[in-house]
């Protein structure tokens, strides 16, 4: 039941969005309109421009006022790169400002400010130009909460990196536009401070773009200008470019800082790539393209100067600021800026100087090459409408910089670098920490280090201001109306994922379910016994006395061991350990698991684990055996291999089973209950039944038993056991990305996970939604585009537990920017679980567990290494066995535990529910530019149900598999570029199977070859009895659906 009008403007005026005098006119001018229905109301306010959807979701909630930052009022809580660590935020409304102004706002708890880092503020806040961004301070030690309000006003829009995915290349007076639009900010910076600040990051993702195509510099007010070699992770501005695409050729020296000369010449660069339509340089590593800055020129340049008083004025002027030798560019950027006033005005005069180049695919303009680091992807965090606005989120770390100088001159920043990392077999490691029985993982997590420091015991990323991520919809920099938000090509979880995966039942369960037959029901989730409890590892924040050593370099089992904070640990197994062997597998999986099952269920190190997860293990151990007709304990290895299984969700699973020593050939027949077949030539052991499992020996000959006992077998379905005898039990190839995961992994791990998303969210969709939901949402936001296959080793020792990810990219990422977000995800993990304790109620009987668990997340994130080798992402971090499992299980609780408080007083009123029907006419917004037709679906179900009224439950939404592969259609049909605003579900629908349709000639959707269409079933029933069913003409006409309106054949 929605709330009465007077209500609705009442907390209009209570949150500041209007006076009294103002509202009373708003008042009676909406209603005059709309009537008194007030999501009426508030849809025509959101459509006027005053409120934004989410503003709007809050204020006909039961927490209106949770909309209220300070003096400031939050207007959505999505990131909007580039200022993914800002909260989009306007001012409040009174009598002397009755406008609000739009803009971002960070939130900084004063005790993390030191001098230096409040001394960098005030030299930028002093610093102002209408096209430079600004910043106003206010809060501090006057504030109720100790906290510093940095606020930069900024338009609706976009940055100039988004802006350029959809359009690569711009017309020469837009070019022009934000050309001076920049090198006024920059001449404002370099001249009118009481410091002169070089920029140092000038690019497309350092520019603001309005609606009417205006530029506005954006900075990091946090630090002097960095090197384009230097790390900026701690960057207040999320870098989505790499920061050498544009820098100046002398900043290849490391020593060398940023100064107004080589933000001339960043300047140039920008402004060349969105004229011409690609970058001006490029290389397949950062040293290649920095030697494309000093060595080379862009044809276009070189043409332009050729051609004398005939050239391009545009490029002409390009190619001055574009100097190799700094004393040749022009002398100040507002030299610059009216040397490209006169440009343009010349090119528009003469509309033949238009360069002639077409321009090149929007990925081809965001990285010079595949090698080339992009900016880190950021965390972000879809909050519900009830959620507050100020949720602790992932914020740029502190870091420690130089003074700001007192008088006025050039500021730079200390050179920062990286060792590259080397090959596993000869990689330099960091020896693992020393781990006894009284130091669990959790206690005494270690201090953060200044920047500076070389190497330290242990990595501890330095504190940072816990603000709340942005969004707004960027628009394009033509005079178009404003577009809708793209979907994020990464939605990064904040829950500690690598943590979580600790959870080994978590894994194994949903081998469980398969092995126990399709869709059993979910296994509660565990509670810790009182000797849980009892271990739980204390936390303090006490500094860790660990006296300084020097680097010690040796080499063991092939690893050169090194004491820094920037290389990874050693495994706890030599270096030159071969993988498990891929034997009796049928070929294809895309999911494979391998356990030495004896040592898991007898080793004393794995104790601690299976104690707190024993329902899920005891469950998986029972299924195995029942399935091998052996005891664990006799199993040196098993291994489960994952295939598309003929249910819809559901995949086979296959078996190779090691013995630890021969078992005799007929005792196992008499258990398996099999006959002996031939098969081509090969023996094989089947069962009683279509779907039975069938049996390959291996070690003989074609299948025979060899005389000494079965030592090793495979079991799977009729089909694919076929397979393993045609193969005669050898080892099978895998996928590229499968393969290199699996090559560096070792058969001495007591775990070895290995996944490709799009089977998992796929052909495994049902398994994961019936064994581990909670789970799924966190998989698919780290895994889905990005990764293009990942594993986890898993092994435990007497005392410690060693946990390992690899991650390998997708087309649509590269290693380095899959490692930037692991490290930026890493940082958010104690905030994560300080809100946890902030937001949920734990049960009592892990309450002592929940109260310690961010400090155990601030040690793990500590301790957590990672790097790149040979393309892969590579992270991993020990714990002491005990600490290992009370962290995963505290993880495990928190992610079932629902956010919530104390009961209220007074219940909220609930609101009608939407019928099926009203929900297909509800309007929505989604853009993404290339998701499969099943990523597709989801995605759309998952945007419209983020904006329900509480009350109405989404209908289900699935693909009716097997009816495309009737017609030929796959679920992986990709859908490109696709964007709508404000248009109905069912419009949203349609256009989807219109794009995934195999016919592209189809002239609508009642077009008989329109193949592919959507349908709801049963009609007229309630939501929750209802689903929405993509399938095909053919289909649906033979099961008798009821075709939507859309679909209708023309009589």
């Amino acid at each position: 039941m929605s709330i009465p009008p007077t209500e609705f403007f009442n907390r209009l005026i209570q949150v500041g969005f209007t006076d009294l005098a103002a509202c009373q006119q708003l008042s009676a001018q909406i209603q005059a309109d709309v009537g008194t229905d007030t999501s009426a109301i508030a849809q025509r306010l959101i459509q006027q421009g005053t409120l934004t959807a989410y503003q709007a979701g809050l204020l006909l909630s039961d927490s209106p006022m949770s909309l209220r930052v300070g003096d400031f009022i939050s207007r959505n809580d999505q990131p909007t790169q580039p200022l993914d660590y800002w909260l989009p935020s306007q001012s409040c409304v009174s009598a002397e400002t009755p406008q609000p102004r739009h803009g971002f706002l960070m939130r900084v708890p004063l005790q993390s400010l030191n001098e230096n880092l409040r001394g960098w503020i005030a030299a930028h806040s002093q610093i102002h130009a209408p096209s430079l961004q600004g910043f106003e301070l206010s809060g501090g030690a006057q504030s109720a909460d100790q906290t510093v309000m940095i606020f930069t006003p900024l338009p609706d829009g976009a940055s100039l990196f988004n802006v350029l995915q959809n359009k690569p290349q711009l017309s020469a007076r837009k070019t022009v536009r934000i050309g001076v639009d920049i090198a006024t900010a920059l001449h404002a910076m370099h001249h009118d401070g009481t410091v002169a600040i070089p920029h140092g990051a000038v690019s497309a993702d350092h520019v603001w773009v309005n609606a009417k195509g205006h530029g506005c510099l954006l900075r990091d007010p946090s630090s002097p200008a960095r090197s384009p070699l230097a790390d900026w992770s701690t960057s207040w501005i999320t870098r989505m470019e790499h920061p050498a695409l544009h820098a100046a050729p002398e900043l290849a020296n490391a020593a060398h800082q940023p100064t107004p000369k080589s933000d001339i010449y960043s300047l140039s660069c920008l402004l060349f790539q969105i004229y011409i339509g690609r970058a001006p340089f490029s290389g397949n590593d950062v040293a290649a393209l920095m030697r494309s800055h000093a060595e080379t020129a862009p044809p276009e340049i070189e043409q332009a100067i050729n051609a004398g008083a005939q050239g391009n004025p545009i490029l002409r002027v390009l190619a001055c600021a574009m100097s190799k030798d700094p004393a040749a560019r022009f002398e100040s950027a507002e030299a610059f800026s009216v040397a490209l006033q006169r440009a343009g005005e010349l090119v528009a005069q003469s509309p033949q100087s238009a360069p002639a180049t077409a321009p090149t695919s929007p990925a081809a303009t965001a990285s010079p090459a595949a090698p080339m680091p992009p900016a880190p992807a950021t965390p972000t965090q879809s909050a519900a409408a009830s959620q507050t606005v100020a949720t602790p989120s992932p914020a740029p770390p502190s870091e420690t910089s130089p003074s700001p100088p007192a008088a006025k001159q050039t500021a730079a920043a200390p050179a920062q670098t990286t060792p590259a990392p080397a090959p596993r077999s000869t990689a330099s490691q960091t020896a693992p920490p020393q781990a006894t029985a009284k130091t669990p993982a959790a206690s005494q997590p270690a201090p953060a280090a200044p920047a500076s420091t070389a190497a330290t015991a242990a990595p501890t990323p330095p504190a940072a201001p816990p603000v709340a991520p942005a969004s707004a919809a960027p628009s394009d920099e033509d005079d178009e109306p404003q577009r809708p938000r793209r979907r994020r090509r990464k939605r990064s979880n904040r829950v500690p994922l690598l943590i979580g995966m600790l959870a080994v039942p978590m894994v194994l369960l949903t081998v469980a379910v398969i092995l126990n037959g399709v869709g059993q029901k979910t296994v509660e989730a565990p509670k810790p016994t009182l000797g849980d409890l009892n271990r739980v590892p204390p936390v303090t924040r006490k500094p860790e006395n660990t006296p300084k050593t020097n680097p010690v370099n040796a080499s063991v089992n092939g690893f050169q061991v090194t004491e820094s904070d920037r290389l990874l640990w050693v495994p706890p197994y030599p270096a030159d350990t071969k993988p498990s062997s891929l034997a009796l597998l049928p070929p294809g999986p895309a999911m494979i698991i391998t356990v030495p099952l004896s040592d898991w269920v007898q080793s004393p190190a794995a104790s601690p684990l299976r104690t707190t997860f024993a329902p899920e293990l005891d469950r998986w151990v029972q299924m195995v055996e029942k399935r091998a007709g052996v005891q664990a304990s006799e199993i040196k290895r098993c291994t489960a291999a994952f295939y598309k299984g003929p249910k819809t969700g559901w995949p086979e699973v296959a078996l190779a089973i090691e013995l630890t020593g021969p078992k005799d050939a007929k005792t196992l027949f008499e258990t398996w209950k099999t006959q002996e077949v031939m098969f081509e030539g090969v023996t094989m052991h089947v069962g009683a039944g279509e779907r039975a499992d069938g049996y390959f020996v291996g070690g003989g000959e074609k299948g025979k038993p060899p005389a000494d006992g079965v030592s090793a077998f495979a079991i799977a379905p009729g089909k694919q056991i076929e397979e393993v005898a045609k193969n005669e039990g050898g080892a099978i190839p895998l996928a590229r990305s499968l393969q290199s995961l699996w090559d560096s992994s070792s058969q001495e791990a007591n775990l070895v996970a290995l996944v490709t998303p799009n089977f998992l969210f796929a052909d495994g969709r049902e398994m994961l939604a019936n064994s581990v939901p909670e789970f799924v949402p966190i998989l698919k936001g780290w895994l889905i585009p990005d990764v293009a296959a990942a594993s986890i080793s898993i092994h435990t020792q007497s005392d410690t537990v060693y946990v390992e990810l690899r991650e390998a990219a997708s087309g649509t990422s590269t290693p380095a920017s899959l490692l930037e977000s692991l490290r930026n995800q890493i940082t958010t993990w104690p905030d994560w679980g300080n809100q946890f304790i902030v937001s949920a109620v734990p049960d009592a009987s892990w309450r002592l567990l929940a109260s310690k668990l961010p400090g155990m997340l601030q040690f793990v994130g500590d301790h957590t290494r990672s790097t790149i080798i040979n393309q892969q992402v590579v992270a991993s971090f020990y714990l002491p066995s005990d600490a290992g499992a009370q962290v995963a299980l505290g993880t495990f609780l928190a992610m079932n535990t629902p956010a919530g408080s104390v009961a209220a007083a007074q219940p909220a009123a609930p609101q009608k529910a939407l019928t099926v029907d009203e929900m297909l006419n509800r309007p929505m917004s989604i853009a993404f530019v290339q998701l499969s037709l099943q990523f597709a679906i989801d995605a759309v179900g998952e945007e419209f149900a983020s904006g329900l009224p509480d009350g109405t439950k989404m209908p289900n939404m699935k693909i009716i598999g097997g009816d495309l592969q009737l017609n030929g259609i796959t679920q992986n049909q990709q859908i490109r570029d696709f964007e709508e605003n404000n248009v109905p579900l069912r419009d949203v629908l349609t256009k989807i199977v219109r794009g995934a349709n195999p016919d592209k000639t189809a002239t609508g959707p009642d077009d008989p070859k329109q193949a592919l269409l959507w349908v709801v079933n049963p009609v007229g029933k309630p939501p929750a009895e209802t689903e929405i069913l993509i399938t095909t003409r053919d289909a649906a006409q033979k099961k008798g659906y009821v075709l939507p309106k859309e679909f209708q054949l023309k009589e």
